[in-house]
């Protein structure tokens, strides 16, 4: 959950300047994007995809949710989960300074 509105929430992911300050050197290639709702992507190479949701928890408050799929074992699975909770937590103190 993070202390800005639904749209500025969704912008950090799906404007490539802005996602470049949180998520550096990462590149993901937009499949569907649905503004303010959710993105499904291919991520770098394409061997994996990115499900990310958009939620309005109020006027200044939303939620993401994250699903990386297709993670090839159990211990990249592990690494990646650990890797995209610091990602997370510099997009919120980003998009929250």
């Amino acid at each position: 959950t993070v202390a800005v509105p639904v749209e500025r929430l969704y912008e950090a992911f799906a404007d490539p300047d802005l996602r470049e300050r949180w998520l550096p050197g990462e590149t993901f290639e937009v499949r569907v994007a649905r503004p303010g709702k959710s993105i499904r992507a291919n991520w770098d190479d394409g061997s994996t995809l990115l499900v990310v949701g958009f939620t309005a928890r109020g006027e200044s408050r939303s939620q993401v949710s994250l699903i990386h799929q297709r993670i090839p074992d159990a211990e990249t699975a592990a690494e990646r989960k650990s890797w995209w909770r610091d990602r997370m937590a510099a997009l919120k103190q980003l998009l929250e300074a």
